[in-house]
């Protein structure tokens, strides 16, 4: 079952490139990305699918820390117009962002208090002490679906 459509950046230079603003939490991410979309409907997947494995630029505008959540917000750009036009279809009322990781604590109800959907809330006061303005750094995604089929998790780049 398709998870949710996104674009996948490289851990390893997302973790370099953050570490000067201060230390992860308990659980990095395993599959650090941009989701594009929660859930699709095979409408949705339809029209994504012509867009796996294509390359867009992240620019990236912010990090952010609250002890609980740590993530960057950022700017979605592809050269390819069409492919330009649909990321800011999926991405109009939201904030676009990466999670880098999340605090393992649980609540009274054994519930986790860290979690990725939560870390565009990082970014909803410009002025809190937990969000920094970062040096301007871009990365590259690769356009992609993750795929949960029982215990077995996976990034794909291709619809077979």
């Amino acid at each position: 079952m398709v998870e949710y459509l996104a674009g996948f950046v490289d851990n390893n230079e997302i973790l370099s490139k953050t570490k000067k603003y201060g230390g992860n939490l308990a659980r990095v991410i395993k599959h650090m990305h941009i989701t594009l979309v929660y859930k699709p409907t095979d409408t949705v997947l339809d029209e994504y699918y012509q867009y796996l494995g294509e390359i867009i630029k992240l620019e990236i505008k912010k990090y952010g820390n609250d002890g609980i959540n740590e993530g960057l917000m950022v700017e979605a750009i592809s050269e390819n117009e069409k492919l330009q036009k649909y990321l800011n279809k999926v991405l109009v009322n939201t904030i676009p962002h990466i999670t880098i990781s999340v605090n393992d604590e649980q609540d009274e109800n054994g519930l986790k208090v860290g979690k990725p959907v939560d870390t565009p809330k990082l970014f909803i006061d410009e002025n809190s002490s937990y969000v920094k303005r970062t040096e301007k750094f871009t990365v590259y995604a690769k356009l992609g679906i993750y795929v949960v089929d029982g215990e077995k998790e996976k990034v794909k780049y291709t619809i077979c």
